[in-house]
Parts: C-alpha cells; structure tokens; sequence
C-alpha cells in the first residue's frame, strides 16, 4: 500500500510541480485527483469514520484559510487548492507540524533562489518560453514547486503513510 500512497501521492505532487513551473498554473485535476486517490486509499490503511473526520478536518480547515489568503491576493487559486486537497492527506497534528513547517522552509528557498536568479542575471541573456516568465516575471512565484517539494519530503512521516506502512 506504501508504494501505491507514493505513486498517487508522488505523481500529483510532480505534475504539480511540473505545470507551475511551465505555465504558472495548477489544473483543477491535480486537486481532484489526490482528493479521489485519498477518498480510494483511506478504507484500504485501515481508517475508519473517525480517521477519515480528522483528514477532513485538515483538509476543509486548510481551504478555508486559504481561500483567505487567496482573497488577500497573497497566493494563486491552484496554490490554495493543491494545498488544501495536500491537507486532507494529513491528520491535524501532520498538518500543522510537519506539512506547513515543510512549505515555509521550501518556499522561502525558492522564492529567494528565483529572486535573486532574476536579479543577477544580466538582462541580455536571452530565454523563451516559460524560463522567460520564470526569470522576467517579477510578480510571480510557482509556489506549486514549493508545495510538491514539502509534501514529498513530509510524505513518510504523515499518519496515512505511516498507517499503511505499519498495516
């Protein structure tokens, strides 16, 4: 059960990361899809009514906040999504202790590797496509690649994968 959490888990977080980074955008599917794969894993590690309560706590919990902080225009609608549809892998504790911690730490260094690559490089170089965006685009950060490198690295340590590791 532990290398098909990774394989669903790991290819929405990926996928994530990959269109963010190309196109500034995180397709409603990816959300969806580790929503219906958390929805077809959760019976299968042994969660019942209750444990299944507690992810969707931490699910509706997280979009609620982030829908806020989209609201205030501080990150995109994809972003709020893929973390809230990530939330709902997490029980609170997971949530709040291991997955956010791992996002501020992860967006932090990419937003400061992004910012200072804009500034040092010198205007003539010349790119295309979506490393010109990336690294002329000085109001945007593809914080999806962010949120995939947190949920990877947290990954092991939420009570899911711990769950179906132990069952």
């Amino acid at each position: 059960m532990t290398i098909i959490i990774l394989a669903v888990f790991g290819a929405a977080m990926l996928m994530a990361a990959y269109k963010d980074l190309t196109s500034y955008t995180i397709p409603n599917w990816i959300s969806l899809y580790l929503i219906g794969g958390f929805a077809l894993i959760a019976p299968f590690v042994g969660y019942g009514l209750p444990d299944i309560g507690w992810h969707l706590v931490s699910g509706i919990g997280a979009l609620a906040l982030m829908m806020g902080m989209f609201a205030m225009g501080w990150l995109g609608g994809g972003d709020a999504k893929l973390f809230a549809a990530t939330a709902l892998w997490c029980q609170p504790a997971d949530l709040l202790l291991i997955y956010t911690p791992n996002v501020a730490i992860w967006g932090g260094a990419l937003t400061l590797l992004i910012v200072f690559t804009r500034h040092s490089l010198p205007r003539r170089v010349r790119t295309t496509g979506w490393v010109q965006r990336l690294l002329r685009d000085e109001d945007k950060i593809p914080y999806g690649i962010a949120l995939a490198a947190a949920g990877l690295m947290a990954l092991p340590k939420f009570t899911i994968f711990q769950s179906a590791a132990l069952g």
